[in-house]
């Protein structure tokens, strides 16, 4: 039904990951309905649930994903914990370096999901977030 929706409309519809998806999730036929069915990649939320590089994940399915969310999170041996960036166990300099080679041109945005320090807030922690984005980006990880 979605396919049909995004195609007599001309829009997208991208799918968010959460725990349940794998490698092999987009291989089935949902994508294959139609061009307009994309990804909206969660990075963190792929980490928490596989064991497999989330890399590879945007490596195959590059050119059909709209958005990465970017979060930092502990695979499942580690708890499946949101922690704060560069704590965890996403490869997001592994992924800024991989966009960056490959001059792929897909939006990240940061989803704040661990615990907000004492003394900080959302808004404060989303800078510091970024801040450790914008370093790796231009480091490559």
């Amino acid at each position: 039904r979605c396919a049909a929706i995004a195609e007599k409309n001309g829009i997208d519809i991208a799918f968010h990951n959460h725990l349940q998806i794998n490698r092999l999730t987009y291989d089935s036929k949902l994508l294959g309905y139609s061009k307009r069915l994309k990804i909206n990649f969660d990075i963190g939320h792929y980490v928490a649930a596989n064991d497999d590089d989330p890399l590879d994940m945007v490596r195959k399915y590059h050119d059909r994903m709209v958005s990465i969310h970017v979060k930092d999170r502990t695979r499942t041996a580690h708890g499946k914990k949101n922690l704060p960036f560069g704590q965890g166990d996403t490869p997001l300099g592994g992924l800024f370096a991989l966009l960056r080679k490959e001059k792929w041109d897909i939006p990240c945005d940061i989803e704040l999901e661990y615990k907000i320090p004492k003394g900080s807030d959302a808004v404060k922690e989303v800078g510091v977030s970024n801040r450790y984005c914008e370093r790796l980006s231009r480091i490559g990880g």
